[in-house]
């Protein structure tokens, strides 16, 4: 009887540091999932941005947002990154307690999310960070000095002022410059299909998030 009273307390304690450490990694990835929001937020307006720039440059339309364009031009040089918080799950492996989770489910999500390579780190290994650079590089071609670091301080923005290509114009940008510039638009189309694949994976990291957290919530649940 003694023997199986302390076989159900040793039990019972490990419960209940699986149970902590799974609260710390559902913790983690509620911290995380608030993180992603905000960036994927931060993601969505500068493909906006930089596909209104795209439509512009290959359009060219005779009427001009100087600030919407202008504006564009400083959004899509931010690049705004999500990297995973890899310290609870950590924990998880370290404490031993990862091998006491039961559901197979569970223990192979956690494995591949935290195992799988952040976007961040992807693109700093792939063609698409060349391309972002090089953006950043030759828009200052077709700005006046200081613009860019400027505009992250101003209002310029909220000085909307159309005006026509055969007006004149004291803007901080060269639009004539602009409006030839055929290498700008296959750097620019190269940089937004990174930002493409960007949302597409960040939608997938979502999903994966959410699903982990309800699998961990059943997994406490399930724990005595």
């Amino acid at each position: 009887m003694a023997l199986q009273i302390n076989n159900w307390n040793e039990n019972n304690k490990s419960n209940q540091r699986l149970k902590s450490d799974l609260l710390e990694v559902r913790t983690e990835l509620n911290s995380d999932q608030k993180r992603l929001d905000s960036v994927m937020n931060i993601v969505d307006r500068i493909d906006k941005a930089g596909k209104y720039l795209l439509d512009y440059l290959a359009e060219q339309p005779k009427t001009i947002d100087s600030a919407k364009v202008q504006e564009a031009i400083v959004s899509v040089t931010i690049l705004a990154s999500f990297g995973k918080s890899n310290a609870a799950y950590q924990n998880l492996l370290n404490n031993g307690n990862y091998q006491l989770v039961k559901n197979k489910t569970l223990k192979k999500k956690l494995g591949f999310f935290h195992n799988t390579k952040d976007w961040n780190s992807a693109y700093h290994d792939g063609p698409l960070l060349t391309s972002y650079y090089e953006y950043i590089r030759k828009i200052h071609n077709y700005v006046k000095p200081g613009f860019i670091r400027k505009s992250y301080e101003s209002n310029w923005s909220k000085k909307s002022e159309p005006i026509t290509q055969e007006s004149p114009f004291n803007s901080t940008v060269d639009f004539d410059k602009l409006n030839d510039g055929a290498e700008l638009i296959s750097l620019l189309d190269q940089v937004q299909v990174g930002s493409y694949i960007q949302k597409i994976y960040y939608a997938i990291i979502k999903k994966d998030i959410e699903e982990l957290i309800q699998l961990i919530d059943d997994e406490i649940q399930s724990i005595k």
